[in-house]
């Protein structure tokens, strides 16, 4: 059964003369705690989300706009759907919002079946798509394109026009090594007809301005990962009639109050273990299929000259334990 939607929707009109949005990044909501984090994850979201909905309160926004991966996976409890819906109604701000891959089903198109779906039904969020949204008393219109969708062209070219997106865009440089599917903010706004363009998906905050045009990309609400060390979460308050906005950085701890750092420094010398291992079997093996572990079995069987660490981290990520099949055995040396 697929649920009706509506064309178009309507948020309260303007506070006064101006209109302000509040522009976020990836939510990633989730009360599950992300590896390396040692402090009460969940609650360290909520209070970021607090003071969020506080500052958007306070600075009389007239709407939130999230460019997706609201929440962190499809597979969210019922007492985290709950606890968001009482969160958001208490404070009775318009959200809208796109889908991000990680608020899909496996990453599908199937929209309906999902958690985001329900805050829709809720009345708590309004999910943008490609039919324009419009708020009341100005002439600005909000399109949507959630993950994997293409790039809408705006109807109305005389007004505002706002793009939520959720797609890999960067700035200046790729943010790993090897990146190939992603898209330079420059060229996002070059010739187009975006006024503003709220992207998500990059976890690193940026701005891009190009002439009268602007991106926002605030990048991730929370640190997951001990790549963000130095992340600042990050939100801006948009004036759609003065195209000025509002840094505001949304407190957070010391890295190191919520990150187990000895445990980071391990993992570095674990894959610096690993990165030399891998470099000693490009000209030191010969393959015989295509099963990559079956062969890094063969081959960490059969050499002797292989350290018991570098040995017991392989077996740690090829998911080998003592309990188990064939498959699920730890790698032996012969003897």
């Amino acid at each position: 059964m697929k649920w009706p939607r509506s064309k178009y929707f309507r948020v309260a009109p303007p506070k006064g003369d101006k209109m302000k949005l509040l522009n976020l990044g990836d939510l990633h909501t989730t009360n599950k705690t992300p590896k390396r984090r040692t402090d009460n994850f969940f609650e360290s979201f909520d209070q970021k989300l607090t003071f969020i909905l506080d500052t958007a309160k306070d600075e009389g926004v007239d709407a939130i706009l999230q460019p997706g991966d609201f929440f962190d996976n499809y597979n969210a409890s019922d007492y985290l759907l709950q606890y968001m819906i009482s969160k958001y109604k208490e404070y009775k701000i318009p959200i809208i919002t796109i889908y991000g891959q990680h608020d899909l089903r496996f990453h599908s198109s199937n929209k309906e079946n999902t958690p985001l779906a329900v805050l829709e039904a809720s009345g708590v969020v309004s999910i943008a798509g490609y039919i324009r949204s419009i708020i009341s008393n100005h002439n600005v219109h909000i399109y949507g394109c959630s993950w994997g969708e293409d790039i809408p062209v705006p109807k109305d070219t005389d007004a505002f026009n706002i793009l939520l997106i959720h797609k890999m865009i960067i700035k200046d440089e790729k943010l790993w090594f090897g990146q190939e599917d992603y898209t330079m903010s420059r060229s996002m706004l070059k010739g187009s007809l975006w006024d503003l363009v709220i992207s998500g998906d990059n976890h690193q905050s940026f701005v891009q301005t190009l002439g009268d045009k602007t991106l926002i990309n605030c990048g991730s609400l929370m640190r997951s990962t001990i790549a963000q060390k130095d992340h600042k979460p990050v939100c801006y308050i948009f004036d759609v009639d003065t195209r000025s906005m509002k840094e505001i950085f949304i407190p957070c701890k010391p890295f190191s109050e919520v990150f187990n750092e000895d445990k980071i420094e391990e993992e570095k010398v674990r894959n610096k273990v690993l990165e030399q291992f891998v470099d000693s079997l490009q000209n030191d093996i010969s393959f015989t299929g295509l099963d990559f572990s079956r062969n890094l079995e063969e081959y960490l069987s059969s050499n002797k000259g292989i350290d018991e660490g570098t040995f017991s981290i392989i077996n740690e990520l090829l998911g080998r334990n003592d309990n188990g099949g064939e498959h699920n055995q730890r790698v032996r040396r012969s003897r």
